[in-house]
């Protein structure tokens, strides 16, 4: 489960910091605005899951080096990055199938990025 735990903390940290980049790059205003107001609620729940994960499972180790590689994210390609970190939400559902108080951590997650989707679609 370690393994797992670590993957999560990365692939969020991934998130986060792509999310951050499209939110310095991009050129509307009103998207501008849906990001910082989405990173705020995206921050308090990787923040919670990775607690509750670690009351589960016990305190994450990160005993080794990593890279993490951020991709250009734009006005262009925001919508396709969203969609990738939904099929990470999705693995992460899978693998915590049964523990209940994170999979509600998982349907926050969902509803804020749904609400992100909304908000960017915003003129």
């Amino acid at each position: 489960m370690k393994t797992i735990q670590n993957h999560v903390l990365m692939s969020f940290y991934k998130w986060q910091l792509t999310v951050k980049s499209f939110h310095f790059s991009t050129q509307y205003n009103v998207r501008h605005k849906a990001v910082d107001k989405y990173l705020k609620s995206f921050m308090e729940d990787y923040d919670k899951f990775m607690e509750v994960c670690m009351g589960h499972h016990g305190q994450i180790v990160l005993d080794t080096d990593f890279n993490i590689r951020i991709e250009q994210v734009n006005d262009d390609n925001i919508f396709e990055h969203i969609d990738n970190f939904n099929q990470i939400l999705d693995h992460i559902r899978d693998q915590y199938e049964n523990e209940l108080d994170l999979l509600n951590i998982i349907d926050e997650m969902e509803a804020n990025l749904n609400r992100l989707v909304y908000l960017l679609e915003l003129k």
